[in-house]
């Protein structure tokens, strides 16, 4: 068969990737090799999977393992390695599985589209019989990046180097060609884990000193980064700065990190200055110095500093780690947040409505908050970093004017309830949205990735009366714990909830009405999840107390038994 095409993968113990891989994937492929490489660890029934579903399957061991031969027994302390000793040679022993025209790979928690195998399929015919690889978008939205790597390659042109964010070799001059029209998506089920990091520095660690590129140095700085260890992150941060074969958007990076690393606010600037020397086309330092006159009160500089930002004009192609949302809706935030630390919320509201309305005006956020403004703060980026399409999403803060935490929330988007608790405050919020489909936002609560598109796909047409039910992570009634709604059952409404409530027993009256209505969709296969004390996910705080007081709840049910009519 011409233009055979193998799909190589490695797999650690994925039982809860590799059906979901297999479903995505397997249009692409003649022929899909799943090889196991899971160090010391006891093997799950992914390889029984994969082969139930026709793959070919093999297994990778560790440097020092048994089940190498005895010529390779107690030659490494890596056979004890709970995770893989060496991405390359694990992928390598793949590839040596192939028997295609054409491999590919892939990890078993990224997935693509059915119209994107197509595309992929299509393309390869019609590539010159000089081409040796093609490049295609690999979108990493845990690191905010959209990456080109090398996806495709004829077998026998390359193959994989670099015990640890391994890549794949090509002669020198190898013809190769980019394909810009699909994307590959890394898509892992909720936050990476630390131990993903620990791996990955015990790896990097192991390699020679004299033989770290910088390209492991920065790998490195990023998993110290993670695990909190700053001051090593920091030493390593400035060897990448100093590293003669650093490019410059490594070092770029690596100015930014120890920017952000370092207590004092003067010594992050200064690092800031440093990375927009390396390349001051970029937006990404300018926004932090705006961001960093803001904590310091100085906001005429932040203020100008938004200026310089938003100035400089998309770039015709971007670096590997370009943050793209300071082109879009991140620095669109920036500039707000710094037009309204100097008395100009008309203007900032106007750019960040208009923003907003130009990309779909899909989802507003009505995020009532009290008490406790990083934890706000964290939820707020949480959602909009973990969004597909953040600039179609608008996020406000619903504000009580007796809270004296709010200042830093004030150059935010944000309303003030002059009403009695957070229903008062989700309700305000409601009042000035504008997006097809609402949702009622707390400090405690965490969307999957890509949570926007989920919501909207669940929901079809927008223009209906719809409630969404989703599922906490936790219970198993009909609770309708978080509200997701449809602008056109607001309006049938007249409020979010309704207003005679204080907190508790509004969202069992949302929830009474929205099934008595016959609006509910179920889709409670889409967790977004409760981080709230009662399921052990967090600390009591003077907020929880406050909607808990038994004085409310007594109040709360008394108002629901007479709304119950």
């Amino acid at each position: 068969m011409k233009n055979k095409l193998s799909l190589c993968v490695i797999t650690g113990n994925a039982e809860n990737y590799i059906n979901r891989f297999l479903d995505h994937f397997e249009p692409i492929a003649d022929e899909i090799i799943v090889v196991r490489a899971i160090g010391n660890q006891e093997p799950d029934g992914t390889l029984a999977i994969a082969e139930a579903r026709k793959c070919k399957t093999g297994a990778y061991y560790n440097l020092g393992h048994p089940a190498n031969g005895p010529e390779d027994w107690g030659k490494s302390e890596k056979a004890d390695w709970p995770h893989v000793d060496d991405f390359a040679a694990a992928r390598n022993a793949a590839l040596d599985l192939a028997t295609g025209d054409w491999v590919m790979w892939a990890d078993t928690d990224d997935v693509i589209t059915r119209e994107d195998c197509a595309m992929i399929r299509a393309m390869l015919p019609q590539l010159g019989d000089d081409i040796q690889g093609v490049l295609m978008p690999y979108a990493v939205p845990d690191d905010g990046i959209t990456l080109h790597r090398e996806r495709l390659w004829r077998r026998g042109a390359a193959r994989w180097h670099n015990p640890i964010h391994e890549s794949l070799k090509f002669a020198p001059d190898a013809p190769m060609a980019r394909f810009d029209k699909v994307q590959i998506l890394h898509l892992p089920h909720g936050k990476r884990k630390a131990t993903s990091d620990e791996r990955n520095l015990r790896i990097l660690r192991s390699i020679p000193e004299d033989d770290v590129t910088s390209s492991q140095l920065f790998y490195m700085m990023q998993s110290e980064r993670a695990l909190g260890q700053i001051e090593e992150a920091t030493a390593t941060a400035a060897k990448l700065c100093m590293a003669p074969d650093a490019g410059q958007p490594e070092r770029y990076e690596a100015f930014l990190v120890m920017g952000q690393m370092v207590p004092d606010g003067a010594t992050r600037s200064q690092l800031y200055l440093q990375a927009i020397a390396v390349d001051p086309a970029r937006r990404e330092a300018y926004a932090e110095l705006a961001m960093e006159a803001l904590k310091a009160n100085q906001f005429p500089l932040a203020l100008g500093w938004s200026e310089v930002m938003t100035s400089l004009p998309q770039p015709s192609a971007w670096w590997w780690n370009s943050r793209k949302k300071f082109y879009g809706w991140q620095g669109v935030q920036v500039r707000g947040m710094c037009l309204r630390a100097n008395d100009r919320y008309e203007e900032a509201n106007a750019i960040e409505a208009n923003h907003f309305i130009l990309h779909g005006a899909k989802i507003s956020l009505l995020h009532a908050t009290r008490g406790r403004p990083a934890m706000a703060y964290k939820a707020r980026a949480t959602w909009l970093d973990r969004a597909a399409d953040p600039d179609a999403v608008e996020h406000i803060f619903a504000l009580d004017p007796d809270d004296d935490t709010i200042g830093p929330f004030i150059t935010c988007r944000h309303v003030i309830s002059h009403g009695r608790g957070p229903v008062a405050a989700w309700n305000e919020a409601a009042k000035f949205s504008k997006g097809e489909i609402l949702i009622q936002l707390s400090d405690d609560w965490e969307p999957p990735m890509h949570w926007d598109k989920l919501i909207i796909a669940a929901i079809g047409d927008t223009s209906k009366p719809a409630v969404l039910a989703v599922s906490d992570g936790h219970r198993e009634d009909n609770l309708l714990c978080i509200a997701i709604l449809t602008r056109a059952r607001y309006e049938n409404q007249c409020y979010l909830f309704h207003p005679d409530f204080f907190s508790v027993f509004s969202d069992n009256h949302f929830t009474d009405r929205a099934y008595a209505d016959g609006v509910v969709i179920d889709a409670k296969d889409i967790v977004i999840e409760h981080m709230h004390p009662a399921f052990d996910k967090g600390e009591m705080d003077e907020t929880y107390a406050r909607s808990n007081d038994p004085a409310n709840y007594e109040a709360g049910l008394a108002t629901y038994e007479r709304l119950k009519p």
